[in-house]
């Protein structure tokens, strides 16, 4: 059994060159491989975890919004939060 952590809904490698590699799918992530072969139905081999603890929230809904069919929750911790709630951080730096 193999389990990759990731999201293949994120931004990819940049990859700057000219070889005919990169045109035959090098700039295609391992993430976006797995979900073309396999997260077909029945087998649905992905997972998604729905609640991010990382963003504000009006951030997180435009992602939510444009990347996960609006499935993607705010916790409670992170909200609300602003830079300057943050320890050692302050607007007038």
């Amino acid at each position: 059994r193999l389990v990759l952590a990731g999201d293949h809904c994120q931004l990819p490698p940049t990859i700057k060159s000219n070889d005919p590699a990169v045109q035959k799918g090098l700039a295609k992530t391992l993430f976006e491989r797995i979900m073309d072969l396999y997260n077909q139905k029945p087998l649905q081999v992905s997972r998604m975890l729905k609640v991010q603890y990382r963003m504000h929230e009006v951030i997180a809904n435009w992602a939510s919004s444009a990347m996960y069919h609006g499935e993607l929750q705010t916790h409670d911790s992170v909200r609300r939060r602003k830079l300057a709630d943050i320890p050692h951080v302050s607007g007038d730096q």
